[in-house]
């Protein structure tokens, strides 16, 4: 796995990589519409990188596909909202559970310690059950819950510690490159949101790749069509 590289290939890439960038932070600043395009655009970007055995190259942002963008951007982010949902109900239960241990302790460091530990596992969750969710639809130009749940339990159960690795480098360097654009002078947040994504997208086609190399079925083969030809 290579944690850095995702932070920087995205802006790197020669020409336009910049470009991408600034349309990309447009994008975020674009209420609803804006995060559904680049969605969609990430969907593309699966699509290139998983034919790349570097996992560099990618296709530039066109403002005049705006439309496909944003078609192709609305299952992976239905995905995204029905995952979010359920990690909201675990969240819950989180804060129930160290709104008991504050009670039971009358303690309220004994509450918020109970809930935020139990707040990082619960976060790593609901990314690892993300991710290959998400990619399933990316790649599949479908949304398909069940083939996607599925295709996730197959795909965590041969790369699940490296996945955990990924989120967690994710979540730190993520949380480093949102700091930085919050310090020149908060406009840098939208671009420094952008770059996270990607890192985000890449890392996943990393793990994708992993699966595959780990003797994992591709996503768009069926598993039965899979078991006939090997008998």
């Amino acid at each position: 796995m290579q944690y850095f590289k995702p932070f920087t290939y995205f802006v790197s890439k020669k020409p336009g990589g910049w470009m991408n960038l600034l349309y990309g932070a447009v994008c975020v600043l674009i209420p609803v519409i804006g995060p559904i395009v680049l969605l969609g655009y990430r969907a593309e970007m699966a699509e290139d990188l998983d034919r790349d055995p570097r996992l560099e190259e990618y296709p530039n942002f066109d403002f005049n596909r705006f439309i496909d963008y944003l078609t192709r951007g609305i299952w992976p982010f239905l995905m995204q909202l029905i995952v979010g949902v359920g990690s909201m109900a675990l969240m819950l239960v989180v804060a129930v559970a160290g709104f008991v241990a504050y009670k039971a302790t009358d303690e309220p460091v004994v509450g918020f310690s109970v809930g935020g530990l139990l707040f990082i596992p619960v976060m790593l969750l609901s990314i690892l059950v993300l991710w290959p969710m998400e990619l399933h639809t990316q790649l599949s130009g479908k949304f398909e819950f069940g083939q996607a749940l599925s295709f996730m339990s197959r795909m965590l159960g041969r790369v699940w510690g490296q996945a955990i690795l990924a989120a967690l480098a994710l979540w730190f360097l993520g949380s480093v490159v949102v700091l930085l654009g919050y310090a020149a002078c908060f406009v840098g947040v939208y671009p420094a949101m952008v770059i996270v994504g990607m890192a985000e997208q890449h890392l996943i086609g990393q793990l994708y790749r992993l699966y595959l190399d780990e003797g994992g079925v591709p996503i768009g083969v069926p598993l039965e069509k899979l078991e006939i030809d090997e008998e």
